[in-house]
């Protein structure tokens, strides 16, 4: 009885979960094709790679060596048996740790804060200043941000999603709101920043304050004065592999931005970087759908590993999970790449700064391929932590980042084509990225999970090839013959597509399980669903 309900509640927290994060990312696409490239244009070029940098830069070191992670997985694990008091012990643990670590951050913020002048001598002295100020700021939010980056996985390891993608919708709602009122306004750079930094600041001490005090969520008790050495070698463990991969992932994309400055000079520097950062917008858009219930089933597959199901179960649950994930973000994919050329070019003609749409689309479109297959993998990666046996990922993580780094450098050296340096850097992101994390990632779920992968390609990746080829012949055609040249054709295109592609995809895809989850998932999404008899 109690397995039952147990899994009845999973679907539903699955269910409302899922919901919320799709909504909350078309909120956030909407409004940022029309708030980002308005943004880009009051900010100009100059200032928003400044911003682009000092962030990037922020991000690499911004790492909590992944401990947030850990604090998912022993919760999830603990509350799977029951254990309330143990999860508690190890929350309080992580967190304590994130503290040791925020004190070490502000000291590395400092150094940095302090050298920007070595690193970046080819700036002028007020681009040099402006880098200063908004990397202190960013710096200063990070610091104090940093302890409660475990929040996040506290919810999830306990089957409770609803408040925090509620919190992160309305804060995206009222940094953009307070953006452009800023903006509008005639205000600048600085306050661009602080606002931007300021309002998710808040957002944590909300999500913090709602997690401490709290009856239903496991390790929400913070003992201040315990600490174990078992428990500490526990989060090492685990954790110290998680970290590496979440460093050089951080890496991999947010190094990109320094190869082109200083690989490309000022002048043409700052518009490479305008380049790859929009279309890292657009990555990350698709990568958000890509993700949306990414971490939400680590608590149904812990309670799995407890039950110690066949590993054919396990299989067939990703199988289950990834092509939903697959099919929404197949749709994503192909409206973009197909109608992405003429919707850049209506998005960003009002900014002068972005003068090679050409660019940002290709750069745009070789980003987010990986996603179309780093999506159904998620799964894998989830197992590989319940497993304690992430540690081969990391390895992964290490040959794609050093790869990646020094093709992207030795290339753009050897072609000496300034102009082309975004496209190059996206092209090497993009090969060495299906190589490490796609394909030597099957690899290892493949030996180390034991899970039978070839079936999970054929029905996953391998059942809907024959809705994306036909998509991608229609989507072409349909752009050829009925070009983008105003937003009321490319709106009347988007809809054609995405009702094209819901039909076949209903008729060549989906199971009959698969049709009857998504009528009920509208039901829940229209309130209409009606109690089972």
């Amino acid at each position: 009885m109690d397995n039952t309900i147990s899994k009845q509640h999973h679907r539903s927290s699955l269910s409302i979960g899922t919901i919320i994060s799709y909504i909350s990312i078309i909120v956030e696409i909407i409004t940022g094709i029309l708030y980002v490239p308005w943004m880009i244009g009051k900010l100009g070029n100059d200032s928003y790679a400044i911003y682009s940098l000092a962030t990037s830069i922020a991000m690499i070191f911004t790492i909590d060596f992944g401990l947030s992670a850990a604090a998912s997985k022993f919760v999830s694990k603990y509350k799977a048996f029951g254990d309330e008091e143990t999860a508690n012990k190890y929350a309080s643990m992580i967190y304590k740790m994130m503290l040791y670590i925020d004190g070490f951050l502000f000291v590395i913020f400092g150094i940095i804060l302090a050298s920007l002048g070595l690193f970046y001598g080819n700036k002028s002295p007020e681009e040099l200043s402006s880098l200063r100020v908004v990397f202190a700021i960013v710096g200063s939010y990070m610091v104090l941000s940093f302890p409660t980056n475990p929040n996040a996985q506290i919810y999830i390891g306990n089957d409770k999603y609803t408040f925090s993608k509620v919190v992160n919708l309305i804060t995206h709602l009222v940094t953009v709101s307070l953006i452009i009122i800023a903006l509008s306004s005639g205000l600048g750079l600085v306050e661009f920043v602080s606002i931007h930094f300021g309002v998710e600041l808040v957002s944590r001490i909300v999500t913090t304050i709602q997690i401490r005090c709290s009856r239903k969520l496991y390790g929400n008790k913070m003992l201040w004065k315990f600490w174990d050495k078992e428990i500490f070698h526990d989060i090492i463990s685990y954790s110290i592999w998680q970290g590496v991969c979440t460093i050089l992932s951080k890496i991999i994309i947010y190094s990109v931005p320094s190869i082109l400055r200083i690989l490309c000079g000022s002048d043409i520097g700052t518009d490479q970087i305008a380049y790859y950062q929009v279309g890292l917008t657009i990555d990350n858009y698709v990568m958000i759908f890509a993700t949306a219930i990414n971490g939400i089933f680590i608590s149904r597959l812990t309670y799995m590993k407890v039950e110690q199901v066949k590993k054919e179960n396990l299989a067939d649950y990703w199988i289950k999970i990834s092509r939903i994930q697959l099919i929404v973000t197949s749709l994503l994919i192909v409206g973009f790449v197909t109608l992405g050329r003429g919707f850049l070019g209506l998005w960003l003609a009002n900014n002068e700064e972005i003068t090679s749409i050409t660019s940002v689309y290709l750069v745009s479109i070789l980003l987010a391929i990986p996603e179309l297959f780093l999506c159904t993998q998620q799964m894998g990666d989830t197992l590989l932590i319940i497993e304690d046996k992430y540690r081969y990922h990391a390895i992964l993580y290490a040959i794609t980042c050093v790869s990646s780094l020094l093709l992207t450098i030795g290339i753009i050296y050897l072609v000496n084509n300034k102009n082309l340096a975004c496209i190059i850097a996206a092209s090497v992101s993009c090969a060495t990225r299906m190589l490490g994390l796609v394909v030597g990632s099957i690899f290892l779920y493949h030996r180390h999970l034991k899970l039978d992968m070839k079936k999970i390609y054929i029905e996953t990746h391998l059942k809907t090839l024959p809705v994306l080829i036909i998509m991608f012949v229609f989507g072409f055609a349909l752009e050829y013959f009925w070009p983008t040249t105003k937003w009321i054709y490319f709106i009347l295109k988007g809809i054609i597509i995405t009702l094209t592609y819901m039909v076949l995809t209903w008729l060549l895809t989906l199971k009959p399980y698969e049709k009857e989850y998504f009528i009920n998932f509208i039901r829940k999404f229209l309130h209409f669903n009606k109690k089972s008899e």
